[in-house]
């Protein structure tokens, strides 16, 4: 396999990747009151279970964009190198 083949196929792979990131683990919305404040829906204090959950699901949808973006540099360099 060529240099090229492997760039694009890397690229479509994180593509694919952080596309099932970004559909499974969404960033909250922000909502807002009709005044423009926010609105803050808290239920009650996290347990240290539901605590973590937030955390990785925090985490997951930051690196979503960030691999949607590593993924295009990979097939960008792979068409220039081709």
């Amino acid at each position: 396999m060529s240099l090229t083949s492997l760039l694009n196929m890397a690229g479509l792979f994180m593509g694919i990747l952080a596309a099932g990131l970004m559909y499974y683990f969404p960033p909250r919305m922000q909502l807002f009151t009709d005044k423009g404040e926010p609105y803050v829906n808290w239920v009650g204090t996290p347990t240290s279970d539901g605590a973590s959950r937030g955390k990785w699901q925090s985490r997951l949808a930051k690196a979503g964009p960030c691999l949607l973006f590593i993924g295009f540099a990979l097939q960008l360099a792979g068409s220039i190198a081709g």
